[in-house]
C-alpha cells in the first residue's frame, strides 16, 4: 500500500489463491491461544487489501484462471498476440459516477471492440412501479455519462438477489471477462456477500475505489522513484 501511494499508482493487479485461510481456530489446541489468534491476523492478505488499498484493485482468483487462460488463448490465436475485446459488467449503486468515468473514459477501448454492461441489484423482488422507475432513472443517468466518453453500454440488467448468485449467473450467461464491483468505504469490513461473489463469479473482478486526488506538488518533470 505504501509503495502504491508513493508511486501514485492508479491500478493494482493481484493474484489470489483463496480469499480466506482454510485453517481455523479448531486447528489448534485450546491451550495454544497465541497460535489460534494468529491465524485470524494472517488469514487473508486479499481481504486486507480490499479494505485498505486506496486505488482500484484487479483481482484474479483461482476460480477465474480458466476463463482468463481461455481468453488469452483466443487472443493469441486470432489476433497475433493482441488482446481480445473485453466484455465488462459493472454493478452500479447510487454513487457510481467515478467508477463509470473510470471504465468508460480510461479502461474501455471501443476501438478494439470492448463492451460494457450495467447491472443493478434490486433490493427486493417486490418493488413498486415508482421504485423500479427510480432505478431505471439511475441507470439512464449512468448510461448517458458513459456515452459522453464515447462508450455506450450494450445492456442494462436489473438483477434479483441474492447478489452473489445473480452475478455469477449473469457472468456465465453474458460471457463476462471482467466484473466490476463498487468498493466499500476505505477501512470498512468487506461484507460476506462480496466474499461470496468473489468466490463464485469465475471471472476477473475489479474492486473499484476512487483513487486519491494527485498531490499538487507533483509535476511531470519530477524524476520517478527508483528502488536500489
Amino acid at each position: 500500500i505504501e509503495y502504491a501511494i508513493h508511486n501514485t499508482a492508479t491500478l493494482a493487479v493481484m493474484g489470489s489463491n483463496s480469499l480466506t485461510s482454510k485453517a481455523t481456530t479448531m486447528s489448534f489446541t485450546k491451550s495454544n491461544s497465541y497460535a489460534a489468534n494468529l491465524i485470524h491476523i494472517v488469514g487473508s492478505i486479499t481481504v486486507a487489501l480490499l479494505r485498505r488499498l486506496p486505488i482500484p484493485l484487479l483481482l484474479i482468483t483461482r476460480t477465474s484462471i480458466a476463463t482468463v487462460s481461455a481468453a488469452a488463448a483466443v487472443s493469441s490465436a486470432d489476433k497475433g498476440g493482441k488482446r481480445h475485446a473485453l466484455n465488462l459488467m459493472a454493478v452500479l449503486d447510487g454513487h457510481a459516477g467515478g467508477m463509470v468515468d473510470y471504465l468508460a473514459g480510461r479502461l474501455c477501448n471501443t476501438r478494439v471492440g470492448d463492451q460494457i454492461s450495467f447491472a443493478y441489484i434490486k433490493p427486493s423482488s417486490n418493488l413498486t412501479q415508482q421504485q423500479v422507475g427510480g432505478i431505471k432513472a439511475v441507470l439512464g443517468k449512468y448510461v448517458h455519462q458513459a456515452s459522453v466518453h464515447g462508450t455506450r453500454p450494450v445492456k442494462t440488467l436489473l438483477l434479483d438477489g441474492p447478489a452473489d448468485r445473480a452475478l455469477a449467473k449473469a457472468v456465465s450467461e453474458h460471457q463476462i471477462d471482467l466484473l466490476v464491483l463498487p468498493a466499500a468505504p476505505l477501512a470498512q469490513q468487506v461484507s460476506p456477500m462480496v466474499i461470496a461473489t468473489l468466490r463464485s463469479a469465475c471471472t476477473a473482478v475489479l474492486w473499484y475505489r476512487d483513487p486519491p486526488e494527485p498531490s499538487s506538488d507533483l509535476h511531470e518533470s519530477d524524476e520517478p522513484f527508483e528502488s536500489t
